[in-house]
């Protein structure tokens, strides 16, 4: 073969690989742009009945405050029982709940076993703040961040979204999870609310895993580090899981029958 032959024979090589290649990835973007399309169609039609009944975990965690917090909860949209603990220096705190759309049930340790009810709109208690968390409707926000701007891959059966930029946008669409994390249950402190409100994040890690076969929310894992009030740095992180496995979640009669009316000391 001579020069001109080689020549010609190693331009058409080059073209050929040059347009393998194209085609590649070409294809490889029209393949994610497909995946991303059914995946968030999948998310909008799978969060509100996702939870309709779950397990939740949060905890929050700061050494500038020596304070530790963590909230474990079973709930569905009209019920939530709750166990949370607060670690603050060498004293600990914890409260048990159940509520619902009338009344609040309260374990206390200085009741010493003994369960007290009160109905959930007294002036001291907001059950908003409680609800809040386990509402499909507040977390429109973080689902346009995750729609929009998340990673999406498909692994194991799965769709998974990932975000983990620092994107105010993102952190501002968790602020009131946050908040409420920061409060005792039922209890809002506006102060609080507003420093973390104008706060700035310096590590976000969110996470959705959807099962690409049900359809339904397998996992919701959102993660945050964060600097308040100029000086204090928090760690927030929460976990959904074991959706539509809790739907007979019921107050235990034995609650019901023997909890002691705080109502009948007024």
């Amino acid at each position: 073969m001579n020069k001109r032959h080689t020549l010609l024979f190693t331009l058409m090589l080059v073209c050929c690989m040059t347009s393998g290649c194209a085609k590649k990835a070409i294809d490889n973007q029209a393949s994610n742009d497909n995946i991303r399309t059914v995946a968030t169609t999948t998310l909008k039609h799978a969060f509100n009945q996702s939870f309709n009944s779950g397990h939740f975990i949060e905890t929050v965690q700061s050494k500038k405050m020596k304070q530790d917090s963590s909230m474990t909860a079973l709930f569905k949209p009209d019920l939530v029982n709750i166990k949370y603990s607060l670690n603050q220096g060498n004293k600990v705190n914890s409260e048990q709940f159940w509520l619902n759309n009338n009344m609040v049930y309260i374990l206390l340790p200085q009741n010493k076993g003994k369960w007290i009810k009160n109905t959930n709109t007294n002036d001291k208690f907001s059950p908003d703040q409680i609800f809040n968390r386990f509402n499909a409707k507040n977390f429109s926000n973080l689902n346009k961040v995750m729609t929009n701007k998340a990673k999406i891959k498909i692994s194991n059966g799965n769709y998974i979204f990932t975000y983990s930029k620092t994107d105010t946008s993102a952190w501002r669409s968790v602020n009131n999870l946050v908040i409420d994390a920061l409060n005792t249950p039922g209890s809002q402190n506006m102060n609080l609310a507003r420093a973390v409100k104008i706060s700035e994040p310096t590590k976000i890690n969110f996470v959705y895993i959807i099962n690409k076969h049900t359809n339904k929310i397998v996992r919701i894992d959102l993660a945050a580090d964060f600097v308040f009030s100029n000086d204090y740095t928090c760690s927030w992180h929460a976990i959904y899981d074991e959706f539509g496995q809790h739907d007979t979640l019921a107050i235990p009669q034995n609650i019901v029958k023997s909890a002691f009316d705080i109502r009948k000391q007024k």
